[in-house]
């Protein structure tokens, strides 16, 4: 595979509004990336604080999950533009220790824009039943090893809203996957291409976070 050719990615964005106004575009080739080792050729994303190495402008403080007050991220990303296949993933990794993202305990995303591919990747781990979240909206919940996938019920687009990761977190604790002395150091938002084309235009992505 060659940059620039089989693969054409770009991220655009405005230091006067970052990360809002953000614009991720992708080309990927048609074939399928588990050809190439890969489930998806890329993660490009924004990012709040050290999601998995990355050294942000302003530090942001590593915090145990049974310390954490407030984790909800609010977003919009109505604008898509699509002519192949393609996830929009707001994740994050926990880690066992502060600040060592290579020390990584769990993975957790949510797929605001699934592809066929990773629903039947999710649909084909471990069922953790379903979970309605504070602002009413409704996911299934699937594992994969280290990787909890939330799908939207129904398998629908969400182009709008907020996720209260805290709260998440809490029901992942009923569940045995979390005993809160994880420590969360960042979260990230972006674009998975898995074949042909896309753009996605972040109008908002706030993190409330202390």
């Amino acid at each position: 595979l060659k940059v620039g050719t089989e693969l054409d990615d770009s991220i655009t964005l405005y230091p006067s509004t970052f990360p809002a106004g953000t614009v991720i575009e992708t080309r990927a080739p048609h074939a399928n990336p588990n050809e190439y080792g890969c489930g998806v050729y890329g993660y490009h994303h924004v990012a709040f604080g050290n999601y998995a190495g990355g050294v942000p402008r302003k530090p942001v403080e590593p915090l145990q999950v049974n310390a954490i007050d407030r984790l909800v991220i609010s977003f919009d990303i109505g604008s898509q533009e699509a002519k192949g296949e393609y996830n929009i993933l707001n994740e994050t990794f926990l880690t066992n220790s502060a600040g060592k993202v290579e020390d990584k305990k769990i993975e957790i995303g949510y797929f605001l824009h699934a592809s066929s591919s990773a629903i039947s990747f999710a649909e084909g781990g471990t069922s953790l039943g379903d979970y309605t979240d504070p602002s009413g909206s409704e996911w299934t919940i699937h594992q994969h090893e280290k990787f909890v996938m939330l799908l939207p019920r129904g398998n629908k687009d969400v182009e709008s809203g907020t996720l209260d990761m805290k709260h998440l977190m809490h029901h992942l604790r009923g569940l045995g996957l979390l005993d809160g002395k994880e420590w969360f150091n960042g979260v990230a938002i972006g674009v998975e291409p898995v074949s042909g084309q896309s753009r996605v235009a972040i109008a908002q992505w706030t993190v409330a976070y202390n």
